[in-house]
């Protein structure tokens, strides 16, 4: 999916529904999001910047108050690693090593705390 700002949103909603903007509501807007996750795979975050855009133009825009949208499928955030681990977490990854090398490191990690 090609990269949209939420002015582009609003287009691609508005495109991706046969109804008129200013007569669309909460089930346009569901299938709008439900596309997004399902179809697009697109980031949550992605997710959210469009339903902001959407109520952006409902709101501000089309003078429409959108109720509560319901039963959207949303897209899964992105579980991230840490970049680094802190001392404590080297050592609990290094302990669990069960090799004599392992157990050096580890006693000259301890050592230089």
């Amino acid at each position: 999916m090609e990269f949209f700002t939420p002015t582009g949103y609003a287009s691609l909603f508005s495109s991706t529904n046969k109804r008129h903007q200013r007569d669309m509501a909460e089930p346009e807007i569901k299938q709008f999001l439900n596309y997004l996750a399902d179809n697009q795979k697109v980031a949550a975050s992605t997710q959210n910047q469009a339903l902001s855009a959407v109520l952006f133009l409902s709101k501000e825009v089309l003078q429409r108050e959108i109720g509560f949208v319901e039963n959207i499928h949303w897209a899964k955030k992105t579980v991230r690693l840490p970049v680094v681990l802190t001392s404590d977490e080297v050592i609990k990854v290094l302990s669990r090593e069960n090799t004599q090398s392992g157990t050096a490191r580890v006693s000259k990690i301890a050592r230089q705390q």
